[in-house]
């Protein structure tokens, strides 16, 4: 029979593997590659990402810096030579209408940054971010409050004063859309449902410096401030925020968060000398620490790009990092009644899988971004072949005997 010490060891090594097994199973977010720092081919500090297609992305930063890439972030080209200007903010509606900002002045590009015209100079107050919905409809956060166009920029209106300045702006769609920024001492949220006729404001109770919102969904989203970091989460639209907590920091420093999906998304700590990325996999309620740099380094990040499943990170002295494939197929989050597609993006081929007991396929439409239906597949759902079809979003229509399940894909 096994000695008493015999057992409490024996347990004790079962309990730390079971820690362990936990542990790794719940970092299924990025788990299978590394971060990797990309040559921007500048020292200048970078300010801004956005991508507008798996491939088009844009970068605006200090001393004229605005740099484009053609392949998914892989490599960066300059295409802005006004070295006086420092951009702070952009907005692109698709791949080559696209506004970048200063704190006084507005340009805007119709041919993917080839050329470039001043659309826009304030003359009442700072400018801190551009938003736009479509190519004439945007928004711009000032230190006064809430300015929109309706004329691809020439013109703007103040359509919300604010006692404090907008920091940030993130519409659901083209008519929802939230703006926050404040001080420590000012907590409000402001809200339309009508693309700016009309604002509400709430209190967020929440005193910081509201940094970053950003939304999944017209009900899901996300708020991060400074002071502890401090993160809010609503699931009502912005009704009602409740507090995440992040075990592995008390600091200061909360400058961005980023979701791909309701359950996985990262944030951006910047305080104790040091900048890190933390990602969590289960909406928030846990985070792990995905990279950080000491500031003594001479590099910081300081604002990050999910979109179309690859991650991009931009900080100071041209520092650029990537990582592709964020969601991991290997990681798919099974759900009997639904139906997952993967790689996503792909080049070739879409894994189609679903529990046939649950769910009866009767057919497959493959529809592309403007909703033409491209192909009609009635047999073989396992597997779709999709070499034949040029690079962009499309998607999959599955017609089912309960309804369609809708999935969005990346042909690359």
């Amino acid at each position: 029979m096994a000695s008493p010490q015999l057992f409490f060891l024996i347990l004790n090594n079962m309990k730390n593997i079971i820690i362990l097994i936990v542990a790794l199973l719940s970092s299924d977010l990025l788990g299978q590659t590394n971060w990797t720092q990309i040559n921007s081919n500048t020292n200048n500090n970078l300010q801004d990402i956005v991508f507008t297609s798996y491939n088009i992305g844009y970068i605006v930063g200090d001393n004229g810096t605005v740099l484009k890439t053609n392949n998914s972030g892989n490599n960066w080209n300059s295409i802005f030579s006004d070295f006086t200007q420092s951009f702070i903010s952009t907005s692109f509606v698709n791949d080559n209408i696209g506004y970048i900002l200063t704190s006084e002045k507005l340009y805007k590009t119709v041919d993917g940054g080839i050329t470039w015209q001043l659309k826009y100079t304030s003359t009442n107050s700072f400018l801190n971010i551009i938003y736009f919905v479509s190519e004439n409809t945007g928004f711009i956060g000032s230190d006064s409050g809430i300015l929109k166009t309706i004329d691809g920029g020439i013109n703007w209106l103040l359509v919300q004063s604010t006692p404090n300045i907008i920091k940030s702006i993130y519409f659901t769609n083209s008519e929802i859309g939230y703006f926050v920024g404040g001080t420590d001492s000012s907590d409000n949220i402001y809200k339309t449902i009508n693309q700016g006729v009309n604002f509400t404001n709430n209190a967020l109770f929440m005193q910081s410096i509201k940094e970053k919102v950003f939304f999944i969904s017209n009900e899901i989203g996300f708020i991060i401030g400074w002071y502890s970091p401090y993160i809010k989460k609503t699931i009502d639209g912005g009704l009602t925020w409740v507090d995440l907590y992040n075990s592995f920091t008390n600091s200061l420093g909360g400058i961005e968060i980023n979701f791909i999906n309701e359950q996985n998304g990262f944030y951006i700590d910047n305080s104790g000398g040091q900048y890190n990325l933390f990602s969590t996999t289960n909406s928030g309620q846990t985070w792990i620490n995905e990279l950080n740099i000491t500031s003594n380094s001479n590099y910081s990040i300081s604002k990050l790009s999910t979109k179309f499943n690859n991650g991009c990170l931009i900080g100071n002295n041209g520092l650029i990092y990537k990582k592709d494939n964020l969601l991991s197929t290997n990681h798919i989050k099974k759900n009997e009644n639904n139906i997952e597609i993967f790689p996503n993006p792909t080049s070739d081929e879409i894994n189609i899988e679903y529990n046939p007991l649950k769910v009866k396929i009767k057919s497959i439409n493959l529809i592309d971004e403007n909703g033409k239906i491209i192909e009609t597949i009635k047999s073989d759902f396992e597997k779709l072949r999709i070499q034949n079809i040029s690079q962009g979003i499309y998607f999959l229509n599955f017609i089912t005997e309960k309804g369609i399940i809708s999935k969005k894909f990346i042909r690359k």
